[in-house]
């Protein structure tokens, strides 16, 4: 069960790869720089703010038994990097409005 629960802990760095390609130079404000945005907000939404939380549960209450110790520190870290999560995703958002908001001026 770690196994799966690790590949999908870290399919967020799609995300990540996404964020990292829409920022060169070369795709910014072009077609290929927005359709690499819609896919940053598409794996975003996906993984940082559904499928992390449901790892919380799933380690939480429906995996198979674990140590205690084992589960209290998954749970503890999986808690911990959901509130980052919703933190980035915060800082992300404020910074698209300040952007917009620059170029209604």
């Amino acid at each position: 069960t770690n196994q799966y629960m690790c590949s999908y802990a870290t399919c967020v760095e799609f995300n990540t790869f996404f964020l990292v390609a829409m920022r060169l130079p070369s795709v910014k404000g072009s077609m290929f720089g927005k359709l690499l945005e819609a896919g940053f907000w598409v794996t975003c939404v996906l993984f940082r703010l559904v499928a992390h939380p449901w790892l919380v549960y799933h380690s939480s209450i429906s995996a198979p038994h674990v140590y205690p110790l084992h589960r209290a520190l998954v749970v503890f870290f999986m808690i911990s990097l959901c509130i980052f999560n919703l933190y980035y995703v915060y800082l992300r958002v404020r910074k698209d409005a300040e952007q917009g908001a620059k170029k209604a001026h």
